[in-house]
């Protein structure tokens, strides 16, 4: 790793070769660093910018260090926001720190990062790529930028989070805190961390309730209408009960009461959605079609034989009377 600028003096006054200069640079000679860890720049924000600098002049200069393969031109280190407003103004230069020595990536990162310029997003890609480009390790990249390995860790976290939250993040001027965006991170559920950072958008979710969801592994959930819910209920049920043997049932009294009346009180729970007329309509039905699927030589003990019997002649008598009344409304209508 390169040794940072030294600011030094001799003992007889005598500026040290290291030492950074300040200079006007004209502006067509400075590139912007291509690994600029700020991604984002309001337009409004730079306007104003320029127009605070066209009225009090730059009161900080930009720093710059001079390239490799000419000593005439210089990449931009810190400062692009004030390089960018000069070049709004169509200034033809702009005063700057020259520095003769340093790591470029490692300056830019620190200075964004001492300025707070950086949005946690950007700062999570700055710090990895750091990481990744000259293979330090968490320790020795919190060395680099000041931070504890603890708090480096936490920051590369939000590498992990999925790329529509890093957009939304960084392109809706987000007010969501580092360190709720961190606790997100901490779910390695991609679908959670999108149902968690629905909550946090809407503000119904607070760094402590995303701790507890991790720390007791609840799963954010969209609730279902009720309808819904009893629906699912329902087929698990169904789907319980086929599994159910006939010796399953049968065998134990108490468990067929119980889903006897189960049945009953479902039944008569539906109901009440119906008129009498409909309820009798449905139970009708109901009847025929439990009839239709019985084998015609089915054993059948002589007393349930009788009260099928009753039954039919009951219906028989029921519906005749019923067709009789319709009849005479019809006729009753004709006649009028």
């Amino acid at each position: 790793m390169e040794k940072k600028p030294q600011l030094a003096v001799s003992l007889f006054g005598s500026v040290s070769p290291n030492t950074p200069k300040i200079k006007d640079i004209d502006i067509t000679h400075i590139q912007p660093n291509p690994d600029q860890p700020r991604k984002t720049f309001d337009e409004q924000s730079l306007r104003e910018l320029a127009d605070s600098i066209q009225q009090h002049g730059l009161l900080q200069p930009i720093t710059v260090i001079r390239k490799a393969d000419d000593q005439d031109r210089y990449i931009l280190v810190a400062g692009e926001r004030r390089f960018r407003a000069h070049q709004l103004l169509g200034k033809s230069k702009v005063l700057g720190i020259v520095l003769t020595s340093g790591n470029i990536d490692e300056l830019a990162i620190i200075e964004n990062l001492q300025r707070e310029d950086l949005n946690p997003i950007e700062e999570a890609e700055a710090l990895a790529k750091l990481m990744n480009r000259y293979q330090y390790t968490q320790e020795a990249l919190g060395k680099v930028v000041g931070k504890a390995q603890a708090t480096v860790s936490n920051i590369l976290n939000l590498n992990k989070l999925p790329d529509r939250i890093k957009q939304e993040y960084s392109t809706s001027n987000n007010k969501v805190s580092k360190s709720l965006l961190m606790e997100i991170a901490r779910h390695e559920n991609p679908s959670e961390q999108l149902k968690l950072w629905e909550a946090v958008k809407s503000g119904s979710t607070t760094v402590r309730a995303a701790r507890e969801a991790k720390k007791e592994k609840i799963q954010v959930r969209v609730i279902q209408p009720p309808i819904k819910q009893t629906v699912a209920a329902g087929e698990l049920f169904a789907k319980r009960l086929e599994n159910l043997g006939a010796s399953d049932l049968f065998d134990d009294n108490d468990g067929e009461n119980e889903i006897t009346r189960l049945r009953d009180r479902i039944n008569q729970q539906i109901g009440y959605f119906y008129s009498a007329e409909e309820r009798i309509w449905r139970a009708a039905i109901e009847f025929t079609e439990l009839l239709r699927d019985t084998s015609s030589d089915l054993a059948m003990p002589d007393g349930m034989a009788s009260d099928l019997v009753e039954l039919r002649d009951k219906l028989v008598e029921i519906t005749a009377g019923l067709g009789q009344e319709h009849d005479a409304e019809i006729k009753d209508e004709q006649n009028n």
